[in-house]
């Protein structure tokens, strides 16, 4: 589920707001950073949830205080090991959520997109 809502978002991300793909799935001890996009100057770290089942909630609710203060970590060591702690950065999130399809396997069924998750 986690590698078809990545691939879900970052063409969403690309095809409706004009982003550009800079990676994905990069590990550090604080997490992975799901996707890294870059808006214009702006290098937008992206956190990914998606769920099968919506009657538990948006999948952008399981974005919790921890998680971000552990993303921030992670965004604060990609930033220092690309030496780009100049660049301007904001932290984003997607969610979807899928139905079982018949042959088709998972269909997209709702997509919901935050900017900017911190403030900072």
């Amino acid at each position: 589920m986690g590698s078809l809502g990545e691939e879900d978002a970052r063409k969403y991300l690309q095809k409706n707001k004009g982003f550009k793909f800079i990676a994905r799935n990069f590990r550090t001890q604080w997490g992975e950073l799901d996707l890294i996009m870059e808006e214009g100057k702006t290098v937008v770290f992206v956190e990914v949830k998606a769920r099968v089942t919506p009657s538990l909630g948006s999948p952008l609710e399981y974005i919790d205080p921890t998680k971000i203060r552990h993303l921030k970590k992670a965004i604060d060591f990609y930033l220092s090991r690309k030496e780009w702690e100049d660049r301007s950065c904001r932290l984003d999130a997607v969610g979807l959520v899928y139905e079982i399809g018949t042959d088709e396997g998972y269909l997209l069924k709702d997509i919901e997109y935050v900017q900017d998750l911190t403030g900072w």
